[in-house]
């Protein structure tokens, strides 16, 4: 059984990875829209994404990156659901290649646009648009990777237990991270 802890709603966004940014002197990254050819440069409300070092972030807020076990609870909650929202498949529920939002048909949206789709615990984002770091460790050097992102095509990928992985310090465009405290 996990300790009770507590989890941001959404991922971490530019304007909250900005104010770290601007706190520490770290390197902020720029909008992918330059490096895509996105039709929109991503606003203060999208997830930050590009962060090599998500645990400082997570550090300087006063907390960690959460395990994929913290991820899983708070995106399943306690009563094994496949989806946040429940056990059936929705393509509304989501931003993906299935069913994109309609304002941002080849880019990630900002956060809190499906607040329909939230977990029993009230988190949001968990499936579509940008997929999320854990601090589980995968083999040596990678880390286990939570949630889906715009691109993914199967209805599998978007289940709350499906996992990838990444090198540990890579830079990724549809990779965020939220904030576990407790």
């Amino acid at each position: 059984m996990l300790p009770a802890f507590w989890i941001y709603k959404h991922p971490v966004t530019f304007a909250q990875y900005r104010a770290f940014c601007k706190a520490t002197g770290r390197f902020m990254p720029d909008s992918p829209a330059h490096v895509y050819e996105w039709p929109q440069k991503w606003t203060d409300r999208h997830p930050v994404t590009y962060v090599a070092d998500c645990a400082a972030y997570a550090s300087w807020a006063g907390g960690a990156v959460p395990s994929e076990q913290q991820w899983e609870k708070a995106a399943r909650g306690i009563d094994a659901r496949f989806f946040p929202w429940g056990n059936e498949f929705d393509p509304v529920m989501l931003h993906s290649a299935i069913a994109p939002h309609p304002r941002y048909p080849s880019t990630p949206c900002p956060i809190g646009i499906y607040p329909h789709a939230a977990s029993p615990y009230g988190i949001e984002d968990c499936c579509g648009n940008v997929a999320e770091w854990t601090s589980t460790q995968w083999n040596n050097d990678r880390l286990v990777l939570r949630g889906s992102t715009m691109h993914n095509l199967r209805r599998e990928a978007h289940l709350v237990t499906a996992r990838a992985h990444a090198r540990a310090g890579d830079c990724l465009n549809l990779v965020g991270f939220r904030v576990v405290l407790g």
